[in-house]
């Protein structure tokens, strides 16, 4: 036989819910006829007897009926009166009201002041990021440093970057993506992330890492994290820079010499026991220029087993593996034989240290902004390449920044492939051959060079399309967008690839913004 008491508290139950539905209709009712003032007075004399659904049942019947304003006036007198009401949190976490984050902050820090709850925490520390008050942020955050919720801890994370704080947010990331992981290998048996929440944490972490040991430590970890292709060319020479920033000099010279001279000095080198690592790696990088990538590999993977951390050797790993996978020799095949271009000694001053193949590529690389190779030699500006083994921060021109990192993207100095300055832009000997929208890092930093001569009127036309490109910015990528510099020198490379007919990686563009951009070196370097 059924229990009488529990028979009379379901009828109580279902007599609360007849009885608040008729006072939300009422409190509705009120509205339409008396304004939104009449019906907050009856719903909150209703509230005192039925409880505080009646006011969530009277926001959503304003909702509803789309009247949204006197919806956020009762939201905000519900608040005022039951802030320690479960029903509250669950009206300001399903609400359609548009709120500003004004609103946003005085209506949920009125509620979390009074309950915890994880969620409505989390939109209130939004709300302040939003505001840029990100001190508030954290001090919000912060109140649930305990809590195991991975998308609170990357807000708490992302609180202490801005806040410059990024050793504290490092061992937050670092627990936020592990446990990230793990829910990814546990997505068949009903666990899985978010992939947004996913991103964030990873583009987080990357940034602390950034921060606090290098751009060169996020590859490291990438690949610690097996979030990159271990048989990827391309990444093998990411994670040979990481072992570029710290230590003295390797190189026995700093200055490209012939295939000839080379292969004499590695020999040379091989004999003695104290170089040998030295000579394999000069001898591996000779056979790289000259395209002779097993035997390249052979001799680089011989130099690390003698030294481990030589960087040039892991950087030559990388290059020959990468020349095979994007077949840099057959592309270098499809640049046309041009004659060299007067002054071009003096404009590339290791010219004379080239293969026939390796001039090839600097003709290809030139021809476009020959006009401009006379005023470079008139200011004394030129570029060179470098040795495997020789980082930029090794010549004495760019001493003052061995140990700096870029701020903007963290990157050290030392790691570079290449880099233009005022007068002198460098490149790396091993990359000349990779002529690819995502390589040709010799035509990338002469044009940085050639942009510095440009006359009143190119400068400004460029100047123009640079403009117009930031106003249509899908067009383009964001490291070319991110200053008019990079916007020349990138452009300049994928204008190479189409002149020459060398397929690229990239997505096609072909708006008519990136296609003037492509019509510049057209019409304003020949001239």
């Amino acid at each position: 036989m059924p229990c009488v008491l529990v028979q009379c508290c379901e009828a109580m139950g279902v007599f609360d819910g007849f009885a608040r539905r008729r006072q939300v209709t009422a409190a509705f009712d009120a509205t339409l006829a008396g304004g939104i003032e009449a019906g907050l007075e009856v719903a909150t004399a209703a509230s005192r007897t039925l409880g505080p659904k009646v006011w969530a049942g009277f926001i959503e019947r304003l909702e509803e009926a789309q009247r949204l304003d006197d919806a956020f006036e009762a939201l905000e007198r519900f608040v005022g009166l039951h802030p320690t009401a479960t029903e509250v949190v669950e009206v300001l976490l399903r609400v359609n009201v548009s709120l500003e984050l004004e609103q946003v902050v005085e209506l949920y820090s009125t509620v979390l002041a009074e309950q915890a709850h994880e969620g409505l925490a989390l939109q209130l520390a939004q709300a302040h990021f939003d505001l840029g008050d990100v001190a508030r942020a954290h001090e919000v955050l912060e109140l649930y440093r305990k809590s195991p919720n991975p998308v609170l801890q990357v807000k708490r994370g992302i609180a202490l970057l801005a806040l410059k704080r990024p050793e504290e947010a490092l061992p937050l990331l670092h627990g936020a993506n592990d446990y990230y992981e793990r829910a990814s290998r546990d997505a068949f048996t009903g666990g899985g992330a978010d992939p947004n929440d996913m991103a964030e944490a990873r583009d987080a972490l990357e940034e602390a890492i950034g921060r606090t040991e290098g751009a060169e430590a996020v590859v490291h970890e990438l690949g610690r994290r097996k979030q990159l292709d271990p048989g990827s060319g391309r990444n093998l020479q990411l994670l040979a820079g990481a072992y570029k920033v710290e230590g003295p000099r390797i190189a026995p010279t700093l200055v490209l010499t012939s295939l000839t001279t080379t292969r004499a000095e590695a020999e040379r080198l091989i004999a003695s026991e104290s170089s040998r690592a030295a000579g394999l790696c000069a001898r591996g990088l000779a056979h790289l220029r000259e395209q002779e990538l097993d035997a390249a590999k052979t001799d680089f993977e011989a130099c690390l087993a003698l030294q481990p951390d030589h960087f040039g050797a892991r950087a030559g790993v990388g290059a020959a593996v990468t020349a095979r996978q994007e077949s840099w020799h057959a592309r270098v095949l499809k640049l046309p034989e041009l004659p060299a271009p007067e002054g071009i000694a003096r404009v590339a001053t290791d010219w004379e240290a080239l293969s026939p193949l390796e001039r090839r590529v600097v003709c290809a690389s030139v021809a476009p902004l020959a006009p401009l190779l006379g005023r470079l030699i008139e200011t004394k500006r030129h570029i060179r390449l470098l040795p495997i083994d020789v980082r930029v921060t090794d010549l004495p021109e760019l001493a003052e920044v061995r140990g700096v990192r870029a701020e903007d993207d963290h990157r050290s100095f030392a790691a570079l492939g290449g880099i233009a300055g005022e007068e002198l832009a460098l490149a790396g000997i091993d990359g000349l051959l990779d002529v690819t929208a995502e390589g040709w890092t010799f035509a990338h930093e002469l044009s940085h060079l050639c942009e510095l001569v440009l006359d009143d009127a190119q400068a400004e036309q460029l100047d123009r399309l640079y403009r117009k490109a930031l106003r249509v910015p899908y067009a383009f990528g964001d490291y070319a967008l991110s200053n008019r510099h990079e916007f020349f020198a990138v452009h300049y490379t994928e204008y190479l690839c189409r002149k020459y007919g060398i397929e690229t990686h990239r997505a096609p563009k072909s708006s008519k913004p990136y296609e003037d951009v492509l019509k510049l070196y057209d019409t304003l370097l020949v001239r």
